[in-house]
């Protein structure tokens, strides 16, 4: 991570905290791992419509289909995995619409300036 967004990333932080923006949503613990890693990504609120969309889905998808096989065959049925992929697909486009619009509707809320400007 370089020293330019390491700064711009404790500007935000500060900027989110003095809003009153609890910490789970200022640094999600996904967010605090991928820093730690040294990959630069903008804290949640700071983040564009469709990266969250498109992050949100396939991690949901992922997990959602993940969870049906698992439980699916724990109870002794069968599926089709094109079901399966099919439901976790909707699920995700769904619950990724749905985080994408939240963040950014809550970033609209309280005015937050572009990452850029940080």
């Amino acid at each position: 991570m370089s020293p330019e967004f390491a700064g711009r990333l404790e500007r935000a932080r500060a900027h989110l905290a003095a809003l009153g923006v609890p910490r789970s949503r200022i640094a999600p613990p996904v967010y605090r791992w991928a820093w730690k890693l040294g990959l630069a990504l903008p804290p949640p609120l700071f983040s564009g419509f469709g990266f969250h969309f498109i992050v949100q889905s396939a991690l949901f998808a992922a997990l959602w289909g993940l969870a049906m096989i698992v439980l699916v065959r724990v109870a002794g049925l069968f599926i089709p995995a094109a079901y399966v992929a099919i439901a976790a697909a909707l699920a995700g486009l769904t619950f990724g619409l749905a985080m994408a619009f939240f963040l950014r509707h809550k970033a609209r809320r309280l005015s937050l300036p572009p990452w850029e400007s940080i």
